[in-house]
């Protein structure tokens, strides 16, 4: 009977070496997450019944505030016929002419008495103000202009140059150049123009039904006016068309 042989340590070694090679096989085949790697990306089950997220509000669409006028203003001097001096709340002093701001975007300069500035809002609202800083007594308070309304004067009254009636106007063009009115900018530089009440902003449209469509037109007002019985004035204020008549007392 032949002797059994010892199984030698390396013998062993290769024995133990195999057998934990095939148990990583069989692991590999039952369990293969096992062996994944770290880098691959992770597949997230998707809900295909939940809702779509939902877009995320929009501010709600809040106009810009109107332009308000100066506050603490006070008048500090007036330059007759066509300027006053004005005081803000910081104490700082400025010359504003009829027909301008008295900063940008807010009241404008309409109009001036020896104690008095009459200011028109951007809302078209009028306040004036006194050189003591207190508020207009109604006496001297700016009064709406007439709608369809006969004012009476004098020739001498009225009297007025071409050259008044140039600085108080300055024409309104269509897009081809063609004048299609004048735009009142300094109602104080001509006398019909205060009395009737128009403001700065107004479009003068025709005098005695005569359409001011030329620069001639202007020239030949003083002449015009002066040779009436009466005066009627066509304009537009925000759009709306008005007529004021004045009656020449001759």
């Amino acid at each position: 009977m032949a002797e059994k042989r010892a199984t030698t340590p390396r013998e062993w070694a290769l024995a133990i070496a195999g057998g934990l090679g095939f148990a990583l096989v069989l692991i590999a085949v039952a369990r293969p997450d096992m062996f994944a790697s770290d880098d691959a990306p992770a597949t997230v089950p998707i809900d295909s019944t939940a809702p779509p997220p939902s877009a995320p509000p929009q501010p709600p669409n809040i106009p810009p505030a109107p332009p308000s006028p100066p506050s603490q203003t006070l008048l500090r001097g007036v330059l007759l016929p066509r300027a006053a001096i004005f005081e803000d709340e910081a104490g700082r002093q400025r010359l504003v002419r009829i027909g301008q701001p008295l900063r940008p975007g807010t009241a404008i300069l309409a109009s001036l008495t020896p104690r008095s500035a009459t200011l028109r809002t951007p809302d078209g609202s009028l306040q004036t103000l006194m050189l003591d800083g207190t508020a207009a007594p109604p006496s001297e308070a700016a009064a709406p202009a007439p709608t369809g309304a006969a004012l009476k004067a004098t020739p001498a009254s009225l009297r007025a140059t071409s050259n008044d009636y140039r600085l108080a106007l300055q024409p309104l063009r269509t897009g081809g150049g063609d004048v299609r009115g004048w735009t009142v900018r300094d109602p104080a530089a001509v006398p019909l123009f205060k009395l009737a009440g128009l403001r700065p902003g107004d479009v003068l449209l025709a005098i005695n039904d005569q359409p001011l469509f030329s620069e001639e037109k202007i020239i030949d007002l003083p002449g015009e006016i002066a040779g009436a019985y009466a005066v009627k004035l066509d304009y537009s204020r925000d759009g709306r068309k008005t007529t004021t008549t004045v009656q020449l007392a001759r």
